[in-house]
């Protein structure tokens, strides 16, 4: 069987580019020696088939194990470890048959599916050496670097080139390969794009399960290793005054207690909230604010969630629903609502929904209190007035601190993430910068929690509002300031456009396609007030009926179809003569045999006569305005004609 030879050179360039891209450049460089030596070492080994069947056995239980270790180390991620390391498990059986006399291996060898076959393909043989480069591939493709796909490309066509037509020039042969290369880069994108679309989807519908917050716990990813990839769905549309709306804060809930790397509520007793009489509008306090108002449009799974507020919210007016509930911790619930809401967030002075302030908010974890005491007293936090000490925080942080998305906390057993990330790194996002925020103010004595909810800051001129993505979603401190809640966000501005880095090209078609369902959701669930403005849409049903019905009447109408007469199959065709005649004399025809067929396999004499006749026959038969008489009298005088011949012919045989 003729087998694909591997050119000199293309193994160990395959090789180092798949140490390269794995980071196992220390490996890759002797196996790559070692994979090109065999076209200058001239001794081999003489290895049995029965040999080489053992060696794969061994091998396939180092896989084995390997994929087991990997798994119980890491977790599911070990296996794509493994897959990452299988050139350099498979190595060894590569190179022992590519260093045998034969330079290949049985299928049978490999499969046991195969072992005790005795079909041809059980002995066909196969060099593993081009199918080792793909595993190398393969195992690249893990952990994708800069760089990647242009030198897969350069092996992909390094490799067609040996084993391409001569007959073709190399131009045309270039210019075919640089369309399929294209056309493979553009279906890898689709496909990696494709991906993203699909978890970002699954992300959304498991937030939306949850409701995204949950009022009594949420654990961070402060200490976790990985990168974060946020969806970049549109949740909210707010409409605010510009001066107000860029860097608006809206909050979902607040904490007051941390404990390894989640944040709890000592204490989160909801209690219900009762609208204004013959109103939507339900108050946080008394009296009419006087500040500005904040439009939130969003939408609520089952009618029921959080509400994301302005911290100085005073009274929301125009909220469709039926149970509102509030806690101290700044929570508002809707319990049974409307699926899509709109209100306002009438703004005023103050921090009404939150309660006071209680010990619970200057406790210090046992394990990050000595840190921040120290801190405290290196960096002079605890001067001056409570203000001045909200400004010294501020300060520390944009000292040395910057924003990523990457989470490798490189810590040790003695040192927990929070403290790398104070002393060491300097590094994070913004649960690492709430996090540390607030525990710092509590060591400066003041009284803070750890909020969470959404930054407002993408302004979209054409729907004239502002854009609140899952991707916004944000941590900050709070601050117990003068008989107030105040926002404290540490976190380096910079980190909306990191997010932004992070989108797809698709997602304006996406976002069009929130804006299409944004109007229908707001025409079905708006208010009276709202829906009024779309009342003049039902004027444009005089003009969509008219219009259907003067294109019925301009139809052409359909005359009733005639009856035709139905002709019976023709019985008394002179054919059948010719056909009782050649089965007396033992031409059998089988039961549901066509005629020409049957006339075809017995081969009776005159055949080519009897064709003509037959298609007279069928026409005869079969076509619904049959034989004119000029036509049936011919195949009449013909049949006759061969009825006198084969008579003759019959009589002769018989006298002999």
């Amino acid at each position: 069987m003729a087998t694909l030879n591997v050119p000199p050179g293309l193994g160990a360039a395959t090789l180092l580019f798949w140490g390269w891209q794995s980071e196992l450049l220390f490996f890759a460089l002797p196996l790559a020696l070692l994979f090109e030596s065999v076209h200058w070492v001239r001794w081999r080994w003489d290895l049995s088939d029965r040999e080489l069947t053992h060696i794969v056995n061994l091998h396939f239980l180092l896989g084995l194990g390997v994929g087991l270790y990997l798994f119980l180390e890491k977790g599911p991620h070990g296996l794509f470890t493994l897959i990452q390391w299988l050139p350099l498990v498979s190595f060894p059986l590569v190179s022992l048959v590519r260093y045998s006399q034969v330079g290949t291996i049985a299928y049978r060898s490999l499969f046991l599916s195969l072992r005790r076959s005795q079909r041809p393909l059980a002995f066909q043989r196969i060099d593993p050496s081009f199918p080792y480069l793909l595993l190398c591939w393969i195992g690249a493709a893990m952990q994708p670097s800069e760089g990647f796909y242009a030198g897969l490309l350069g092996l992909v066509a390094w490799s067609l080139w040996t084993v391409r037509p001569r007959r073709y020039a190399p131009w045309r042969w270039g210019i075919a390969l640089a369309l399929s290369l294209s056309g493979a880069w553009g279906l890898q994108r689709g496909i990696y794009e494709t991906q993203v679309l699909l978890e970002q989807w699954i992300l959304d519908q498991v937030a939306d399960w949850y409701n995204l917050r949950n009022p009594s716990e949420q654990s961070t990813r402060i200490g976790q290793i990985g990168e974060i990839k946020l969806s970049d769905r549109i949740l909210l549309r707010v409409r605010a005054p510009r001066e107000l709306g860029d860097g608006l804060l809206l909050r979902q809930t607040s904490y007051d207690h941390y404990f390894e790397g989640r944040w709890l509520t000592s204490g989160n007793r909801f209690r219900q909230m009762t609208a204004l009489p013959d109103t939507l509008n339900w108050p946080l306090a008394s009296g009419e604010p006087r500040g500005p108002s904040v439009e939130v449009a969003m939408r609520l799974r089952r009618g029921r969630g959080l509400l994301p507020l302005p911290g100085r919210t005073q009274r929301i007016d125009g909220l469709q629903a039926a149970v509102v509930e509030r806690s101290d911790w700044g929570v508002v619930r809707v319990r049974e609502g409307a699926e899509y809401l709109i209100y306002r967030a009438r703004l005023g002075e103050g921090t009404p929904r939150d309660g006071l302030p209680t010990a619970e908010d200057l406790h210090l974890p046992v394990q990050e209190a000595a840190l921040m005491q120290k801190l405290v007293a290196e960096q002079g936090l605890a001067q001056g007035s409570p203000e001045a000490r909200v400004q010294a925080v501020r300060r520390f942080f944009q000292q040395g601190f910057s924003y990523s998305l990457v989470l490798n906390p490189d810590r040790w057993p003695a040192r927990t993430a929070l403290a790398w990330f104070l002393t060491e790194s300097r590094r994070g996002h913004c649960e690492y910068y709430a996090t540390a925020t607030t525990l710092l103010l509590r060591a400066a004595g003041i009284p803070a929690r750890y909020a969470t909810g959404f930054l407002v800051d993408e302004y979209s001129p054409w729907e004239e509002a502002y854009l609140v993505r899952r991707s916004h979603a944000h941590s900050w401190a709070l601050a117990y300031l003068d008989g107030s809640w105040v926002d404290v966000d540490t976190t380096p501005a910079v980190w909306i456009q990191e997010e932004l880095q992070q989108r797809s090209f698709w997602q304006p078609v996406w976002d069009g396609f929130s804006w299409l369902l944004d109007r229908w959701q707001r025409w079905r669930w708006g208010t009276e007030e709202e829906t009024a403005n779309h009342r003049w849409l039902a004027w444009l049903l005089i003009p969509l009926f008219g219009s259907l019905i003067w294109r019925l009447s301009r139809r052409k109408r359909l005359a009733p179809p005639r009856r035709t007469e139905v002709r019976t199959v023709a019985l008394d065709s002179p054919f059948y003569e010719v056909l009782a005649e050649l089965q007396a004399v033992g031409y059998e025809r089988m039961p549901g045999e066509a005629l020409g067929h049957w006339l075809r396999r017995v081969r009776p004499p005159d055949l080519d006569q009897l064709e003509r006749l037959l298609i007279l026959h069928q026409r005869l038969r079969f076509d619904p305005n049959g034989l004119d008489p000029a036509d049936r009298a011919e195949l009449k005088r013909q049949v006759g004609r061969w009825l006198r011949l084969w008579s003759g012919a019959r009589a002769s045989r018989q006298g002999r």
